[in-house]
């Protein structure tokens, strides 16, 4: 898969990634559902958060 040259790297998230593992772990549909939903937010903040980090040209 290839991301455009701005979008942020999700693979580094040390947040993103205990909230996948806890997804790929949950057995409720609530509990899934809720997870599902908080990693959704994080990518958001995430991608809120690249341009303030990326350096100016």
């Amino acid at each position: 898969m290839t991301g455009l040259p701005d979008s942020p790297s999700y693979e580094d998230d040390e947040t993103l990634a205990k909230l996948q593992q806890a997804l790929d772990d949950a057995t409720g549909v609530d509990m899934r559902a809720a997870l599902e939903g908080a990693i959704e937010d994080r990518k958001a903040e995430i991608r809120r958060e690249a341009p303030a980090s990326r350096p100016a040209n």
